[in-house]
């Protein structure tokens, strides 16, 4: 069983780039837009939308922390793959067959 390490470090890192991404349009995108409704938008419908709207952010911050947590998942699983497939290597050189 082999693993491409690097592919694996390659795909951490796209999750942790999106994780960015998305904590970067929750914190100041998403938030602006609420704030921006906020100022002029008044009444039962207007608190409803925004409490669903607040909701959402915390949501997304949620899965922006699961994207960060998935790709440290990834680079452990794959170092531990990785160093198990060496270890494997160095039993296998080791060893005489007659």
């Amino acid at each position: 069983m082999e693993i491409n390490f690097q592919q694996s470090l390659e795909v951490a890192g796209t999750l942790e780039e999106l994780a960015g991404i998305l904590t970067r349009v929750t914190e100041n995108d998403f938030q602006e837009l609420l704030l921006n409704i906020r100022r002029c938008w008044e009444g039962a419908a207007a608190e409803e939308f925004l409490k669903r709207g607040d909701t959402l952010c915390e949501k997304l911050k949620q899965s922006a922390a699961a994207l960060t947590s998935g790709a440290q998942m990834v680079r452990q699983t794959a170092q531990k793959i990785y160093q198990a497939e060496q270890q494997a290597i160095i039993i296998a050189q080791e060893r005489k067959y007659r």
